[in-house]
């Protein structure tokens, strides 16, 4: 009997592995159904499962996500951003409607670099880069039908709060809402804003709290952030082959979540001339102190710091090793905080994994410092600003338009 086990068993392994790699060659196909795809897929799977492989609910619905279309990224985006848990029949339940919402064709490659030179100036030519995400900001209107949409000046507007509140609260609502695909509109921006729109971070970090019963309000809002892309669908981030050093912008708005109470952190990274890595995002304490709101900000910031300067070193683009990294912050008393082990009177309660900013400082590896709030490029990451102020702080991150003759 031992020998007969010993025997099938390893006829299993191989049909579990030619079973296997049956399953990583089945890639979904440009004019494929998706339903098709994932019933072949869910069968693999089954079979699999008979020939004794122990594969998890979430490990099988990673591994079909994987094999879809690059068209489906904005879905697996919104499923990895959200920590949605779905079964195989509720994953094909929610990719079947988004196949007529995301489509089926490749996404092209959006983004394209261009070195170009103007004039000189002083017996100098500065060459620039550019990023362009134009086709992708495109395929995003015409996805939710707003290429012809009106146009609107800034992605969220000032003075207008978003809270619980206003979520559904009437049938007739509901109906209404439910015509409108709120989740892959979010997700769709998200992309978006991860790869050259830094602009609308805020924004998109703001709508996509509201995901799982969105109200009228929270639509009206992602609609706007629709229009100002179209209006700044031109707009690219630009970079000068000079200013090599990273600098770093930290900021918070005191308890802005009006459901929680919580502060909104936003972060900031610039590298030659342009931002490279930004972040906007609720705070998983709550401040007492508009203080302690920004010391935990300059602490998730100088974390981000410290991987940028390692980073940078291992490339061997910058030479970084003895250079701290300046983090500018617009709080004088968070400054002092993290440059003063002493524990101050506003600052005795907060939680001790919000000083290791002070032994980053301490190692040399970044430097904190004060900065005015009108030069603080972490400002619109944690609000809603007037057009003005918005404005100047696009030119300082150089999210521009850029004309070809650039």
């Amino acid at each position: 009997m031992l020998s007969l086990k010993e025997m099938f068993g390893e006829q299993g392994r191989s049909a579990r592995q030619e079973t296997m790699r049956k399953f990583y060659n089945t890639k979904m196909t440009v004019g494929s159904s998706v339903r098709e795809h994932c019933l072949t897929m869910i069968s693999n799977l089954n079979t699999l499962e008979v020939l004794g492989a122990d594969i998890d609910g979430e490990s099988q619905v990673n591994m079909i996500l994987q094999l879809l279309l690059e068209s489906f990224k904005e879905f697996r985006l919104n499923y990895n951003m959200n920590k949605k848990i779905y079964s195989l029949s509720e994953l094909m339940n929610e990719l079947v409607p988004a196949e007529d919402i995301l489509g089926t064709s490749s996404v092209d490659a959006n983004m394209a670099e261009a070195s170009t030179s103007q004039p000189k100036s002083k017996g100098k030519g500065r060459k620039k880069k550019k990023k362009d995400f134009t086709k992708q900001d495109d395929k995003v209107l015409e996805r939710f039908s707003k290429q012809n949409s009106k146009k609107w000046l800034f992605p969220f507007k000032h003075g207008v709060p978003l809270s619980d509140d206003q979520r559904l609260k009437t049938q007739e609502e509901e109906n209404i809402i439910r015509q409108f695909p709120y989740a892959f509109a979010v997700g769709s921006l998200m992309f978006a804003m991860l790869c050259t729109r830094p602009d609308i971070c805020y924004s998109v970090s703001m709508v996509s709290r509201y995901q799982s019963n969105p109200g009228p309000k929270h639509w009206q809002v992602v609609k706007h952030i629709l229009k100002y892309l179209r209006r700044t669908r031109d707009y690219m981030l630009v970079y000068r082959c000079e200013d090599l050093i990273p600098i770093g912008y930290t900021d918070s708005n005191f308890q802005s979540d009006l459901d929680f109470i919580q502060s909104t952190s936003g972060c900031v990274s610039t590298l030659g001339g342009g931002v490279i890595s930004w972040r906007s995002v609720k705070q998983s304490c709550i401040a007492d102190y508009t203080m302690e709101a920004e010391y935990v900000a300059a602490c998730e910031a100088a974390k981000d710091a410290v991987w940028l300067k390692k980073f940078l070193f291992y490339l061997g683009v910058v030479k970084m090793e003895q250079v701290p990294i300046t983090l500018f912050c617009n709080n004088s008393g968070a400054v002092a905080q993290s440059k003063n082990p002493r524990n101050y009177k506003k600052g005795k309660h907060i939680k001790r994994k919000y000083h290791i900013i002070q032994d980053i400082i301490a190692r040399g590896d970044i430097v904190v410092t004060k900065i005015e709030s009108a030069n603080n490029l972490a400002d619109p990451f944690t609000k809603a600003l007037p057009q003005r102020i918005f404005k100047s702080h696009l030119e300082g991150m150089r999210v521009k338009l850029v004309h070809n003759s650039l």
